[in-house]
């Protein structure tokens, strides 16, 4: 079996994609400050990204396509109010059209993504001391759709109608010495429910909630626990972060649907400046554990040892090199990544698939003037999923949307090329 997809990226691109190069799966806590005269800036960014692709694997194998446009856009403010006290403001947002084809089947979503709302504030009148406090919440702009769920693993995919999440975090850097960074931080994200059309095999027992055509999700709470150390002196800097995120029952129309397992990470990140323009060397890794799904009385027994077989674990490390040549900045970089077992993801309510993917290509950047950066990155991806499912196996199938019986499948080796195009702007 052959996967292939093709992705161009315009605009501006402030980080890589979720799922490619370093797979980190934590995001940073609140930077560390450092008192500075009452100042503001304003970064505003937006990106083009079009990813096109092909798969052999469909019931009953007649091969599907797809392809995904999608424009996230973005803006932070930044600054100080009295010399103690540090803001930071962000917005974001976007629109994607996504759509997929088989044979006898197709389904497309046009629609703005959800919109994201932070507001991060810092003490930074105390010696070696930073307090911080956020607030986060998502809105829920765009519409949900059962039938175009993609693998975030190949292709940057926006939320779209997850419901209204609201959270905060409080937290604190502690600075001990010179070069030392300790960050402490703790959220509790309180998450909405959504309506999404129903699938073929119904997540709810049918004996005792009779199929309709459309459900409510009530996904469940989540409390994180995270927890960094940073180093860096002279031309050598390093991180090390870990994460423990535990969330609530899933529920649909009131009924107990499933726990999602807990959630356990742990990244690390270390940069070097070698001496006499030979560049920077930048080496990222992670691992992530999942605990399996908890079913509950009123889960499908057709579908509740698939979800109970969920535990996994993810591990993924990626290199980079970038020479500086005048005003430009280039050089390689290479990623692999290994998930050991299908992982779910409640919110979605859908399966991320057991793989291997591996990516090489070139990243570039060009800083035009103080206020203005180009970047540019290409890369070749191959995957490869394992086979030989069980006669009895259900697998989640996102040209489907849902649960379908798989009497056993062969392995699947896929080949891809991700291209990026980006600007960013300060004012």
């Amino acid at each position: 079996m052959n996967k292939f997809f093709f992705a161009v990226a315009g605009g501006t691109m402030i980080a890589a994609s979720a799922g490619w190069a370093s797979d980190l799966p934590l995001k940073a806590p609140a930077a560390v400050v450092e008192p500075l005269a009452a100042s503001w800036t304003l970064n505003t960014t937006s990106e083009l990204k079009y990813y096109t692709w092909r798969d052999s694997l469909t019931i009953p194998g007649t091969g599907t396509k797809g392809s995904e446009l999608y424009t996230p856009v973005s803006a932070q403010m930044n600054g100080t109010v009295g010399n103690v006290l540090s803001i930071e403001l962000v917005g974001r947002g976007g629109w994607v059209n996504i759509n997929q084809r088989a044979d006898d089947f197709s389904a497309g979503l046009n629609t703005v993504t959800d919109t994201n709302l932070s507001a991060n504030f810092t003490y930074i009148g105390l010696n070696g001391f930073q307090p911080f406090a956020g607030l986060q919440t998502s809105l829920p702009t765009g519409r949900s759709s059962r039938n175009t769920q993609l693998d975030p693993d190949l292709v940057e995919v926006p939320a779209t109608g997850l419901g209204l999440d609201i959270g905060g975090t409080v937290g604190f850097n502690l600075l001990p010495s010179t070069g030392w960074v300790l960050t402490t931080s703790a959220t509790y994200l309180e998450r909405g429910s959504f309506g999404r059309e129903n699938g073929p095999v119904p997540l709810i027992n049918p004996a005792i909630l009779p199929p309709a055509a459309s459900i409510s999700i009530k996904p469940g709470d989540v409390v994180t626990l995270a927890q960094s150390i940073s180093y860096g002196t002279g031309p050598f800097s390093a991180r090390l972060s870990g994460s423990a995120a535990m969330e609530g029952p899933t529920f649909q129309d009131g009924l107990k649907l499933m726990k999602p397992g807990n959630t356990y990470s742990l990244s690390g990140e270390t940069n070097y400046i070698w001496p006499r323009l030979v560049g920077t060397t930048t080496l990222l890794g992670s691992v992530t554990h999942s605990d399996a799904v908890e079913t509950a009385l009123a889960t499908n027994p057709a579908i509740a040892a698939t979800l109970a077989n969920t535990a996994s674990n993810v591990y993924s490390v990626g290199l980079q090199h970038l020479v500086p040549i005048g005003t430009f900045v280039v050089g390689p970089t290479a990623s692999y990544l290994f998930r050991d077992n299908s992982g779910f993801n409640s919110s979605k309510l859908e399966f991320t698939p057991t793989k291997q993917r591996y990516s090489a290509g070139l990243l570039a950047r060009y800083t035009a003037s103080p206020k203005l950066t180009l970047t540019a990155r290409v890369e070749g991806v191959w995957t490869h999923l394992d086979g030989n499912l069980p006669t009895d196996s259900m697998r989640f199938t996102a040209i489907g949307g849902a649960f379908i019986p798989v009497p056993g499948s062969p392995a699947i080796n896929g080949a891809a090329l991700w291209t990026t195009l980006g600007l960013n702007y300060k004012l």
